[in-house]
């Protein structure tokens, strides 16, 4: 009897072991294919954050005083944007960014972790321009003489990478 329960409970911790890894890749995967959106569109991010910039009013002005322009200036630069709109797509689906200056940095940070080799090369060609003249995966392997699987397996580290410098910076809703 007591081997019976004892196979049971390797069974059982063979099960959760297996369920716990298979959880963690599902979660990897998701925080990838957020970076890998956040890197697609990363220039409308940017003109979306540079445009609220200079639309922005500050907390604490109020519209019947005349607002102070050095006041406005230095509470622009001071509080972050909560989040912006992006509009993606033919059909202009609204992407909500937020914590988007952090989405900046990490990706300013991922790409300069890659400076120097050929992952960073391969990516930035991939990720630069994506929405105006996307490069096929096929086509930048082929021109960088790798496999499309190097490819891809490169693109994982790359956004695995930029997964984890994002939650350095703080940013928990993947």
């Amino acid at each position: 009897m007591q081997a019976k329960t004892d196979r049971r409970k390797k069974k059982y911790i063979r099960c959760c072991y297996k369920h716990r890894k298979e959880g963690i890749r599902l979660l990897v995967k998701h925080w990838q294919r957020v970076a890998e959106t956040r890197f697609k569109y990363h220039k409308k991010i940017q003109m979306a954050v540079d445009e609220a910039r200079a639309c922005r009013h500050p907390h604490g002005l109020k519209d019947k005083l005349k607002p102070n322009p050095t006041q406005q200036d230095a509470l622009k630069g001071i509080l972050p944007l909560k989040k912006v709109s992006v509009y993606i797509g033919r059909r202009s689906y609204e992407l909500i960014i937020e914590q988007p200056e952090k989405w900046l940095a990490v990706i300013r940070e991922t790409y300069a972790l890659y400076k120097d080799s050929p992952i960073g090369h391969v990516m930035h060609k991939y990720y630069d321009n994506y929405e105006d003249r996307h490069v096929r995966p096929e086509v930048i392997s082929g021109l960088q003489g790798v496999s499309r699987q190097t490819f891809y397996a490169w693109r994982n580290e790359f956004l695995s990478d930029a997964a984890i410098i994002a939650a350095q910076h703080g940013i928990k809703k993947f």
